[in-house]
Order: structure tokens, then sequence, then C-alpha cells
């Protein structure tokens, strides 16, 4: 079972997600905003993957990214930013960061975790 930090505003979204990942036997931590997931991470909370919304108040998932990955605690921990805006030069922007991005209208949720905790 790995464990799971999750951080999207839409709440609907976040439930959906969240019971898709814990029935494949995911403990998944969910969160509204990705302040409060860098305050986790911040505590010393470890997760084996990181999933962020792109657009959320407070911090977006390239915030957020920037924050874990010049953590040398955490800078390694997969990180995927999931976004319904399919932009280009956001995607090109995370992946050099070392993260992927996926879109919010192809993904598969399962797809998505198996091919993050594989690497």
């Amino acid at each position: 079972m790995s464990r799971i930090l999750y951080a999207e505003d839409n709440d609907d979204l976040r439930k959906a997600v969240a019971r898709a990942l814990s029935r494949l036997g995911h403990e998944v931590i969910a969160l509204n905003n990705a302040a409060r997931a860098w305050e986790l991470l911040q505590e010393g909370e470890r997760f084996d993957l990181i999933i962020s919304d792109f657009e959320m108040p407070e911090m977006d998932g390239v915030t957020f990214l920037t924050k874990v990955r010049r953590n040398p605690d955490i800078a390694t921990t997969p990180f995927a930013v999931l976004s319904g805006c399919g932009d280009e030069t956001v995607a090109r922007r995370v992946t050099e960061m070392g993260a992927r991005y996926f879109s919010k209208r192809t993904v598969s949720v399962k797809d998505m975790v198996s091919e993050m905790l594989s690497l």
C-alpha cells in the first residue's frame, strides 16, 4: 500500500479521486489546497506520491512542486500535476522539474498512479 498526498480545491473531484485511490488500496490524504499539503510536509509527513491540481487558490501546483523539489528531504518524491486546462507551457515546465503532467480530461486514476509508483 502506498501513501498518497492529494491536493485539489474542487470538492467533488477531490472526493472522487480519493475514493478511487482508496479502492485501489492506497492510503490517501486529500486536502483542499496545496498550502495545507505543504504544511503537512513541513511537519515531517512523508508520502510515496504527491498529486496536485495545477490551479488552486493560495498556492498553485507549480509553486507547490517548486517547494517540494527545493527541499532535500522530499525532493525525489514522485509528483504529478493534474490540470484541466491542457496548457503545453505548464506541461513542459512541470516535466523539466522532474514531475509528470496529466490532463484531467484524459487521465485514468489507476493508470496515473501505476505509472507514477513504478518510477
